[in-house]
């Protein structure tokens, strides 16, 4: 095919091979109509604030290699309706003429080897020209559109590495790019040159699925819909399927005795090494706060962390094998959870956890403003070590429930008192909130005369084992997702109706009062009166406590976080 240098990456589920800026797939027969996942994530970009480096701009998407005569093509998976057991073998092709799979992408075979056991394809077009189903410019920018031109002469295919079960490909690409605000008026980038770098990766998908497990309303879970036929109804209806990660007993008699037992595969996160020291026992500490909840399933250490390993060869961040909390040094205040899900059963085999180097000074305002009127500690421009320490973890907390397929559940702090959170016995043993899921972090409310008060909401509620018991409990019924869901319904229906157990989704409009976001206690006009003093406290204070400030930017964030804070509180009672 070419007499030019060539560099390969030879795995057992593909090869590919890189010449002259041409992405050849070596592709063996068997892996032909295997199910795969395809996917692209932001790795590098010119201007941080045009793109948050490990995000993806479109969901995987679920294909297959499938051969049509002299070519190959990339099909879209329709996967509907979804088939149990015996079912399958009998329906399938009743149903499959209505449910086809989709051509997206057409290869021409170039090659086959000599015994005709793997076929050679030029993939080249699917990495380097933009395409629909894989976007690596945004729509839009804030209140801005964007309008995005590439400049296909400045492509250029960076590295190619290939894995037992995945391939990951490194690109980058350059844009011109022109953002149009929906209100008129003149645009603040126009022909704005921006060189970004993306991951392709192709992932073969487990050849035994993951029994699926059918969502419960009161629980809040990431989900993933289907179709499913129904052998009683004979009807097709529409369902839902827990996005979970696969834990099994490793022992299943001394599980069903009621013992706790480590899992088959326990989920492992990697830490990057280059993390500041600082940061790594508090990042530990706090994924492995949810240990306390799978023991609530009957796991014991279902979840392990470690460094990145510094001499093994075989360890490698873009192999999907390994999820991985990730340090990106840029100028984002902010933290980002993700994870590949099998889409035929929901099922996590890889999350990562992105925390960026200005996360620091986030969880400086939210301290400041949530707790200086009462903890001497945080009034500074800074936060003290032990607290940024103790600040991070809880984030880290929280922000792992949603890796681990855990939604927000912002009804579970109006189950506690506004008195309640005032007192230093009752906060010490319940916390502020029956889930850390509910999105408060401090006690915004205690005042400066309630002694011993807890002031952070860092530790598991009573919501959060119960969501993870019912996520994670195993049951040895031979796969079948029905008899499952009529144990789970009955563990539910038990406890439905304690208030310290109710879930309920985020709201688009606030018709229920007591699911806010952002709210504390049951009583929004206390609650708000008690805040507004902190509030005006802090605010006659702040130019005395924040110092080494000679151009005010620090007292100027955090004073429009003082306005944004009395706001909060004003909608909060408006509902």
């Amino acid at each position: 095919l070419t007499d030019k240098a060539i560099v390969s990456a030879k795995g057992d589920f593909l090869t590919l091979h890189k010449t002259d800026n041409k992405l050849y797939v070596e592709l063996p027969v068997k892996t032909i109509g295997k199910e795969i996942l395809v996917a692209v994530t932001l790795s590098s970009i010119s201007n941080p604030q045009l793109g948050m480096v490990g995000f993806k701009n479109s969901n995987p998407v679920h294909m297959r290699f499938a051969q049509r005569d002299s070519a190959i093509v990339l099909e879209a998976v329709n996967s509907d309706p979804y088939l149990t057991g015996q079912l399958e073998k009998e329906l399938r092709p009743t149903f499959a003429p209505s449910y086809t799979d989709l051509a997206l992408y057409k290869f021409p075979i170039k090659a086959w080897n000599k015994d005709k056991s793997a076929v050679v394809f030029d993939i080249t077009s699917l990495v380097t020209k933009d395409q629909k189903y894989f976007p690596l410019i945004g729509k839009s920018l804030g209140s801005y559109q964007v309008q995005s031109s590439l400049q296909s002469d400045l492509g250029y295919i960076r590295e190619i590495k290939a894995f037992e079960d995945n391939v990951s490909i490194k690109i980058d690409r350059s844009y011109r790019i022109t953002l149009n605000s929906s209100r008129g008026g003149k645009s603040p980038l126009k022909d704005y040159p921006v060189t970004l770098g993306a991951t392709f990766t192709i992932l073969r998908l487990p050849e035994e699925p993951m029994t699926p497990r059918l969502a419960d309303t009161r629980i809040g879970v990431f989900h993933i819909s289907k179709n499913a036929y129904d052998p009683e109804s004979k009807q097709i209806e529409a369902v839902r399927f827990v996005k979970r990660w696969r834990l099994e007993p490793s022992d299943v008699a001394a599980y069903k005795a009621g013992q706790l037992v480590r899992p088959k595969k326990p989920i492992v996160f990697y830490v990057e090494n280059s993390f500041p020291p600082v940061w790594k026992a508090a990042m530990k500490e706090g994924t492995l706060r949810w240990n306390k909840a799978f023991e609530a399933a009957g796991f014991r250490n279902a979840i392990e962390v470690r460094d990145f390993p510094k001499n093994d060869k075989q360890f490698d961040p873009d192999n999907l094998e390994y999820s991985c909390i990730r340090y990106i040094p840029n100028s984002q205040e902010t933290i980002a959870a993700s994870n590949w899900t099998d889409p035929r059963t929901g099922e996590i085999f890889s999350g990562n956890l992105t925390i960026y180097n200005n996360v620091e000074a986030l969880l400086h305002k939210q301290r400041f403003i949530g707790t200086a009127a009462v903890d001497p500690q945080v009034r500074s421009s800074r936060l003290p070590q032990a607290l940024f320490e103790e600040s991070l973890s809880q984030l880290v907390t929280q922000e792992m429930g949603s890796v681990l397929g855990l939604l927000h559940n912002y009804a579970a702090s109006a189950s506690y008192t506004t008195d309640q959170l005032r007192s230093a016995k009752f906060t010490k043993e319940s916390g502020l909130t029956p889930s850390i899921l509910d999105g408060v972090t401090y006690n915004y409310l205690a005042q400066p005369s309630d002694k011993g008060v807890r002031l952070i909401n860092d530790q598991l509620g009573v919501y959060d084992l119960f969501a993870i018991d019912w996520g994670y409990r195993y049951f040895d019924l031979k796969g079948d997702p029905a008899a499952e869901a009529k144990e789970l319904l009955s563990r539910v229906d038990k406890r439905a109706r304690e208030p310290y157990l109710r879930y309920a989704p985020e709201q688009r409009y606030a018709v229920d009062p007591t699911v806010r976001t952002e709210d504390l206690g049951n009583d929004p006009i206390k609650t708000a009166e008690l805040t507004m003093k902190n509030l005006a406290f802090i605010q006659s204070n702040l130019s005395k406590w924040i110092t080494n400030d000679p151009d005010s930017r620090k007292k100027k964030s955090l004073y429009l976080a003082i306005v944004q804070g009395y706001y909060l509180q004003l909608k909060n009672a408006m509902s």
